[in-house]
């Protein structure tokens, strides 16, 4: 709901068009289907809410490791993290680890390194060797992160109600950290490090049948 992410940051025409989006919203009271641990206040307290689990497939557990070598860093389609997320990139190329980057964060970091970065897929034989993600944590990277069972670090950015929220919930429900960015990202990658078995199995106990319940509401709607 745009009208909860805006936060004052956009033009005066986008503001008005967020506060007309607003005052359906309440008026109309629509139905709503929204996921259970990632649904901020302003949907739940919706009458018309139904909440679902994550919209991912059940995969099974295999991951054993003893350090975190595969790190994807992406900032979604938006890209609006992607400074501070190049400097996540940089601090790490220090470290012995193997990093993974969405096309946006490649060709930007391309005009400026001589050393080449690796682009990450989004397939699913690539997922299968990521062992931790650092995003911009909209609802898409999560619901990849629950389905492969990989920890999160996502980036809190106080300028989008969405993406503070979930970054709260990320840590809240005990699948990764909230990181801001005044954190220290070598106390957080070794607490996860430290506690990476818990975290891969709250993962892993995570409903994943969302798809199947919203199809039941659906068919009820009708």
């Amino acid at each position: 709901m745009w009208h909860k992410i805006s936060n004052g940051i956009y033009s005066e025409e986008i503001t008005k068009t967020c506060n007309y989006e607003e005052s359906l919203f309440n008026d109309i009271q629509p139905r709503i289907i929204s996921l259970e641990n990632f649904t901020p206040k302003y949907i739940s307290n919706n009458p018309n809410n139904f909440t679902v689990s994550m919209f991912c497939k059940k995969r099974k557990l295999i991951k054993h490791i003893n350090s975190i070598n595969n790190i994807l860093i992406t900032g979604g389609g938006s890209g609006a993290n992607n400074t501070f997320l190049i400097s996540i990139v940089k601090e790490l190329n220090k470290k012995n680890v193997h990093l993974l980057v969405d096309k946006k964060i490649k060709s930007v970091e391309k005009e400026r390194s001589n050393d080449p970065l690796n682009e990450f897929t989004f397939a699913r034989k690539d997922f299968e060797k990521v062992d931790l993600i650092i995003c911009r944590p909209g609802i898409g990277i999560i619901t990849e992160a629950v389905e492969y069972n990989i920890p999160l670090i996502g980036i809190d950015d106080q300028k989008n109600d969405e993406i503070s929220f979930n970054a709260t919930q990320i840590e809240k429900i005990g699948i990764g950290r909230k990181m801001k960015k005044t954190d220290s990202l070598s106390l957080l990658l070794e607490e996860i490090q430290n506690n990476y078995s818990n975290y891969i199995n709250t993962l892993d106990a995570i409903n994943k049948e969302g798809s199947t319940a919203t199809a039941r509401l659906l068919m009820d709607m009708v």
